[in-house]
């Protein structure tokens, strides 16, 4: 069970262990990081674009005109990468508790002469870590489809649009 989980996996569950709240600068995942609740998308060579929560986008400190429905696409990725950090500290307070109650299962199957008890307590508990990692995972895969449908109709965020289908597909 949590022995399978994939590299991106682990790598989205380490940068989800930063503040919930907004204003904390805080990196998520490698692609962004959060700056006083505005959301820095990170490309290889280029200024950050920043994303705030209303749906503006300024690249290099310069405003970018978007639409309305662009601007509704920009907020809905925005959220998506506060969606993004809370679901990665959901999933490391869960793996956390997860620990926790394993090495008490280990110890009280060890002390009770009961160790074949231990992998079923420990299984149950991973469970949590399983669906938490899910949500994460299914939250990745939504924020990639705004990204794309912003690259598609705003030419200056193509460079940012830096979530592969790797990333999302391999993320369980």
């Amino acid at each position: 069970m949590i022995r399978s989980m994939p590299a991106a996996v682990l790598a989205l569950l380490l940068a989800g262990c930063t503040s919930e709240h907004p204003g904390d600068t805080g990196s998520v995942f490698r692609h962004f990081s959060i700056v006083d609740g505005a959301v820095a998308v990170h490309a290889e060579g280029i200024a950050d674009a920043m994303v705030d929560a209303d749906g503006g986008l300024t690249i290099a400190g310069n405003a970018i005109a978007t639409g309305a429905g662009q601007r509704q696409l920009l907020a809905r990725y925005h959220d998506g990468i506060l969606q993004l950090r809370s679901d990665g500290v959901a999933v490391g307070r869960a793996g956390i508790r997860t620990a926790g109650k394993a090495i008490g299962s280990v110890v009280a199957g060890l002390v009770s002469g009961n160790p074949d008890k231990i992998e079923a307590k420990v299984d149950a508990r991973a469970r949590e870590v399983e669906q938490r990692v899910a949500e994460l995972c299914d939250t990745l895969r939504g924020i990639r489809s705004t990204q794309d449908a912003i690259a598609a109709q705003v030419e200056a965020f193509r460079p940012y649009a830096t979530i592969t289908a790797d990333d999302a597909g391999h993320c369980r």
